[in-house]
């Protein structure tokens, strides 16, 4: 779902709205040309698994990068948003590191500001946090929280049950691909409607 929000994937069916408009297609119903899904895409940041970052490069580097190749920032500017964006997530000390000197949990929040310095209008969050150690999962989801109370608007898949029911607004059980129920979180977790989700709760609590 989160491949299909970010179109990385082409909708075999349906449509996906975003600020009033559908993405990914044009008024005829076709794929919108690369350049066209460049430019959309460019308002929604995602945050994979896995960091994804470039190892040869320093942190400044590879959040700076995006903005040389997308929006052709100058260097200056670049950097001055990369540092801001670090400085965000509580890495404005490591600019020039590499991510083999990092944590993994380090690593995730680098992933994220590089997302954030684009200004998405959106973040897409594909399990975050299911890649570090426990004790670092906490780090990263501080972030994500913060970023929740600034406004930004987040699309999370998750485990992290705690998280979706202090973070969230609508909470989606998901199951074979097939959207079993929807909910606000209190609703969700309080007094589900679906035995599958009542399942689901209780093997995790």
């Amino acid at each position: 779902m989160l491949r299909l929000m970010a179109l990385l994937e082409p909708l075999d069916a349906g449509e996906v709205i975003f600020k009033g408009k559908r993405i990914g297609v044009d008024a005829n119903n076709r794929p919108v040309r690369e350049r066209a899904l460049a430019r959309q895409r460019s308002e929604i940041g995602m945050v994979f698994q896995r960091f994804n970052l470039f190892s040869h490069l320093t942190v400044m580097q590879n959040v700076t990068l995006a903005q040389r190749l997308t929006r052709k920032a100058g260097a200056a500017e670049a950097k001055a948003r990369a540092a801001e964006m670090l400085d965000r997530v509580g890495l404005g000390s490591h600019l020039h590191h590499f991510p083999s000197e990092l944590s993994g949990g380090q690593q995730q929040r680098v992933a994220i500001a590089r997302a954030l310095v684009l200004n998405p209008s959106v973040m897409l969050f594909d399990e975050p946090t299911s890649a570090l150690d426990p004790e670092l999962v906490n780090d990263v989801l501080a972030v994500m929280e913060q970023l929740a109370a600034d406004g930004m608007t987040m699309v999370v898949v998750t485990h992290e049950m705690g998280f979706a029911r202090r973070v969230g607004t609508d909470v989606a059980l998901f199951d074979q691909g097939v959207l079993v129920e929807q909910a606000p979180p209190e609703e969700f977790f309080t007094n589900p409607q679906q035995e599958r989700t009542r399942n689901f709760l209780r093997h995790i609590h």
